[in-house]
């Protein structure tokens, strides 16, 4: 009787530790679950971050090569300016010998 009465309690034991058990495991699945779904929108966040930040990439190699076309210009300006600047110079020189020579020429006469 009394072996009975301790395989009964041993098997009450069982059943109660059965259902703490089967507790922790859905608490655990819970957590689990739990945790997936922030790695789940972990990932989205990461996913458009990374594509805003490819786009901002493409956008800055286009600034970058709007700059690079922008100095190409500047530079032709710059030597289409010298050589104007030349030719200005070239001119009043001519003018200024030109100035003198009617000059000299107008003492003789």
């Amino acid at each position: 009787k009394k072996d009975n009465e301790r395989l009964q309690d041993e098997v009450k034991k069982m059943g109660r530790e059965n259902k703490e058990t089967e507790l922790k495991k859905k608490e655990i699945e819970t957590k689990l679950a739990q945790a997936e779904e922030r790695v789940l929108l972990e990932e989205e966040k990461l996913s458009r971050t990374q594509s805003e930040l490819d786009d901002m990439q493409r956008q800055l190699e286009q600034k970058q090569a709007e700059v690079n076309t922008l100095q190409t210009s500047k530079l032709e300006l710059e030597s289409e300016l010298k050589k104007t600047k030349t030719e200005l110079d070239s001119i009043h020189e001519k003018e200024v010998a030109r100035k003198s020579f009617c000059g000299i020429m107008s003492t003789f006469s």
